[in-house]
Formats: C-alpha cells, sequence, structure tokens
C-alpha cells in the first residue's frame, strides 16, 4: 500500500486537476507532446479521478494516480511534495495553486493568466514556458514563504477587494455590455 509518507524519499511532483485526472494528465501529456517534457526525477503523484484514469495510467506507469482526495487526507498529498506542477494553459484563476501554495509546497506553470496572477514568480513559483525547468526550480523555493503568501489570500480580503471596486452610489460609468452610461442607483 502507498502512502503520502513515500514522497519524502525524493523529490515528488504533484499534478491535480479540477475534477478529474483527466483534465490533469492530459494537460501533463500535451506538454510532454509540445514542448519540454515532462521527465521529472522522482514521484509524479496525480490527484483525481476521471474516465480516462485507466488509458492515462498505461501512458504515465512511473506516475502514481491516487484518485479524488478530500480534507485532511487532499492536504496532507499536497504537503508531501516538493513542487506542484500546473501543466495547464487555459484555466483562470486556478484556486488550486493557492491550495498547494498553502500546504507550503512552490508552483511550477507556464506564464500564462492565472498563475502570473498568484505566483510570486520566483518567490512562491516558477513561470516558465520550458515546464520541466520551471519544475527544477522550484525546488530551491523556500516552503515557509509559499504557506506565507497564501495565508495572505483569505475570503475577507476577496471581500475587502471587491466591495472597494464597487461603484459608490449615484456614480455613473460606461456599459461596454450595453453601450449605454449607467448610474449605480438604477443598477441597484
Amino acid at each position: 500500500m502507498w502512502s503520502c509518507s513515500d514522497l519524502r524519499a525524493r523529490d515528488s511532483w504533484i499534478c491535480r486537476g479540477r475534477s478529474s485526472c483527466t483534465w490533469a494528465a492530459s494537460q501533463w501529456r500535451r506538454t510532454s507532446r509540445h514542448s519540454s517534457t515532462l521527465d521529472l526525477p522522482g514521484t509524479k503523484l496525480v490527484i483525481g479521478d476521471g474516465p480516462e484514469r485507466r488509458s492515462l495510467q498505461a501512458e504515465f506507469p512511473t506516475a502514481r494516480f491516487v484518485g479524488y482526495r478530500f480534507g485532511a487526507e487532499l492536504a496532507a498529498h499536497l504537503a508531501a511534495a516538493d513542487v506542484f506542477v500546473f501543466p495547464s494553459r487555459t484555466d483562470t484563476f486556478g484556486l488550486v495553486l493557492l491550495e498547494a501554495l498553502a500546504c507550503g509546497v512552490p508552483v511550477a506553470a507556464y506564464p500564462v493568466t492565472g498563475p502570473i496572477d498568484i505566483i510570486g514568480n520566483g518567490s512562491t513559483g516558477v513561470l516558465d514556458e520550458d515546464l520541466r525547468a520551471a519544475a527544477l526550480a522550484a525546488l530551491k523555493l523556500d516552503p515557509a514563504q509559499c504557506r506565507a503568501f497564501a495565508l495572505q489570500h483569505t475570503w475577507q480580503g476577496a471581500t475587502r477587494q471587491f466591495v472597494a471596486n464597487l461603484a459608490p452610489r449615484g456614480e455613473t460609468f460606461y456599459s461596454r455590455d450595453k453601450a449605454e452610461s449607467i448610474t449605480t442607483d438604477a443598477a441597484l
């Protein structure tokens, strides 16, 4: 029986999709075929599940596919990794990035929308078109800095940011959707 404590013995790389290993590993597959290979030393772990799991396991025989994990078990798996590899070029915000950082795990990702908005390149993660190079460089980052950064992103902070960006009552602004000026009182 394999457990996340097996990751501590060597470099370990973790990948987690939004809802299934299909998404995460297919991104990993595309990465391997279209840019640098993700032939990384150590253990590769994929968290999630989906209809393509068996074919992906056959394609990536050295990766550990552990299925869905939730709560404390998910946090333990994330915290046991050395680097969180985020192989997507299309995700928008990437909440999984903050989850990995909260567990003290630096992120390797492409320099695209989502990771660019979250990752402090060089302090909490490494953004590079060469995802393998980013993953190897991320090994050198301080897990404590990753966790401290993630703890700054709270629901209270998100709410404060949202409220600060609301237009005051009575203020007029231009709506591109409606191609007209709108007064916030009318929108309320």
